[in-house]
């Protein structure tokens, strides 16, 4: 019990600090320096859970506690690793729909520039949000409707398939898409997507 309770804490710890290092950003241009604080906070996190072991070993209820805390950082795991499955499907459509149509609203020239940031950071993830605002990568047409096909899930993220009606100079077209979701800062947001066909 003791050497598992000690080995999920440490891991929880490291994973906690891996997914929470925007602070670290500047690290990442020298491996070695990003390496050397890795192995500083395994360290640290060893040390506080072997701590933390001891000190619940001299609680009555110490076998009830350790056994709580690693069913929460199991449940933890398992809930990043397969997150589209704690969430119905009709939730998982509506999310996507609305952010799909949030996604080409990043096209509307009545958005001022903060505007336009904010909404697609709401939108996309953090690399397609960079793309969108740095290198103006969003949609040049606008939607006139968007009609679902299928969502399956597919461990830590979720693809929706859509038919996607756009207006393009006057003319409408229709194209199917496949936008991919995942959960960042706790909401999903879009993190890809591919045309899987196009009709006039």
């Amino acid at each position: 019990m003791s050497k598992a309770f000690k080995l999920l804490l440490s891991v929880f710890f490291v994973y906690i600090f891996l997914c929470t290092d925007d602070w670290l950003d500047f690290s990442y241009a020298n491996h070695f320096i990003f390496f050397l604080i890795l192995v500083a906070v395994i360290i640290a996190v060893t040390w506080i859970a072997i701590r933390l072991d001891k000190w619940l070993t001299a609680i009555r209820f110490q076998i009830l506690i350790k056994s709580l805390i690693n069913s929460l950082i199991i449940l933890f795991f398992f809930y990043q690793f397969f997150t589209p499955y704690f969430y119905s499907a009709e939730y998982l459509q509506k999310t996507g729909l609305e952010q799909i149509e949030s996604y080409y609203q990043l096209a509307s020239e009545g958005l001022s520039d903060q505007e336009r940031r904010k909404l697609a950071e709401s939108t996309l993830s953090e690399e397609m949000a960079f793309s969108a605002i740095s290198l103006e990568r969003h949609p040049k047409k606008s939607l006139v409707d968007v009609k679902l096909i299928n969502l399956r899930r597919n461990y830590y993220y979720y693809d929706i398939t859509v038919k996607v009606k756009q207006q393009v100079d006057n003319q409408t077209q229709t194209n199917v898409y496949r936008f991919t979701l995942t959960k960042e800062s706790g909401d999903f947001k879009m993190n890809g997507f591919e045309q899987l066909s196009a009709k006039d």
